[in-house]
């Protein structure tokens, strides 16, 4: 029952190498240290961002620098909870502090940010949790989906045509895996639907650096 707690059991090569019970109100990062230190435990392997491995790690001591906590807490809550090593931790902290200080400024209330998805990548990894695709098997389905991307591209300008844009993002999956054409395409949307003129200084001119076919393309607000 709940008030009892929930076991855990792992087996890896027809071998019990972890049984557990874990508390009635346990959490998700339990459930992932526990795990992840078992692993450890028998490959003899430490990873240097721990349960964050694959995961976008400042998100999270910024989250505490909005609600006010210190640096050392920050740390802490990394190191103890996520078991991320002190120079990542470090790492990772000082990168959430350089995007507070650029972004402090906003009014979160009547602005916004764009996060564009490229759901396709060369290969898919083991660890990762993205939703992604493998291109050798969707490849036929990119240029559908980059136009039904552009639908809610143009329905989102609409809906949030009274908000300030502050960033744009272009992540995925892996955005290098476009074409030129449909780099400069997505990129023509953006431009075309959206007021781009309040976005923070190092993105006024939307300059994306996307390797393909081993090329740098940039493409920029003037194009």
């Amino acid at each position: 029952v709940e008030e009892e707690g929930y076991p855990l059991r792992c087996i890896l090569d027809e071998k019990e190498i972890l049984n557990e019970t874990l508390p009635g109100n346990y959490t998700k990062n339990m459930v992932k240290a526990l795990v992840y230190k078992t692993l450890e435990h028998c490959s003899g392997r430490s990873l240097p961002w721990g349960i964050l491995t694959g995961i976008r790690p400042a998100k999270i001591p910024l989250r505490m620098k909005m609600q006010g906590e210190s640096r050392e807490a920050m740390e802490q809550v990394l190191q103890e909870e996520y078991l991320v090593n002190e120079a990542k931790t470090r790492l990772a902290v000082d990168v959430a502090e350089k995007e507070y200080e650029r972004t402090k400024g906003f009014d979160h209330e009547k602005g916004y940010n764009i996060y564009i998805g490229i759901p396709f990548c060369p290969s898919i990894c083991q660890y990762c949790s993205f939703s992604s695709y493998d291109i050798r098997s969707y490849k036929k389905k990119v240029d559908d989906y980059l136009s039904a991307l552009e639908k809610e591209m143009k329905y989102t300008a609409e809906t949030f045509g009274d908000y300030e844009l502050h960033t744009v993002y272009v992540g995925g999956g892996t955005p290098a895996i476009l074409t030129a054409d449909q780099i400069k395409k997505l990129l023509f949307t953006v431009n075309n639907e959206f007021d781009i003129n309040n976005l923070i200084p190092c993105l006024h001119y939307i300059i994306y650096w996307l390797f393909v076919n081993y090329f740098v393309v940039f493409v920029s607000k003037s194009f």
